[in-house]
């Protein structure tokens, strides 16, 4: 019995041996895209441990792990030369950066999340601004990383991607929308085609 605990534990240990020393060589023969993947996940995985280590609920996560987003990416920059975990690195990120670095985090938090861009009832045209929309009691909600808008009716309910795309007062009465109209109109007509 001693000569197979023995041998079982020099054949472990020679194998633990073996991997440690060719580690390093696997990392240089596979490929990069494999590495990378890999390497992103582990950040993915560490920046949403540490958001979202005192969270108990899903809507506090996704609300910790928004914020990180809005916080840490800023539309400068050329984004789209950028992979999105470098986007995250770097703090370079357009809408559509911010949107997949989010369902990123969410989904290493196993939270579902999903691009989404609006229609409009006139206008068979997709919108060009990239929005989130995130699995949250039972509901898709739509979050814009780039505004920092999380939209919601006038009870605060949170609102889906279907009603905001049947009804554009639902955008426009955005609280952030509406004091950005009386402070700088330019600046909320520019924004107006995103939507």
């Amino acid at each position: 019995m001693r000569k197979y605990l023995k041998l079982i534990f020099i054949s472990f240990s020679s194998i633990i041996i073996s991997v440690a020393i060719l580690s390093p060589v696997i990392s240089l023969v596979l490929p990069e895209k494999f590495t990378n993947h890999t390497y992103y996940r582990l950040l993915y995985k560490a920046i949403v441990d540490k958001e979202t280590k005192n969270c108990i609920t899903d809507e506090e996560k996704i609300l910790n792990l928004f914020q990180y987003v809005v916080d840490h990416e800023f539309e400068q920059g050329t984004p789209y030369k950028c992979k999105p975990a470098e986007s995250l690195i770097y703090g370079e990120a357009y809408c559509d950066f911010k949107a997949r670095t989010l369902n990123a985090l969410l989904g290493i938090a196993r939270i579902k999340s999903r691009y989404a861009m609006l229609l409009s009832n006139d206008n068979p045209e997709v919108s060009c601004h990239t929005l989130n929309e995130v699995f949250l009691n039972n509901k898709w909600c739509v979050f814009d990383t780039s505004l920092n808008i999380i939209f919601k009716d006038a009870r605060g309910n949170n609102l889906s991607l279907e009603d905001l795309s049947g009804d554009f007062n639902l955008i426009s009465s955005e609280r952030k929308f509406t004091a950005l109209m009386a402070f700088r109109k330019s600046a909320y007509d520019s924004l107006e085609i995103w939507f």
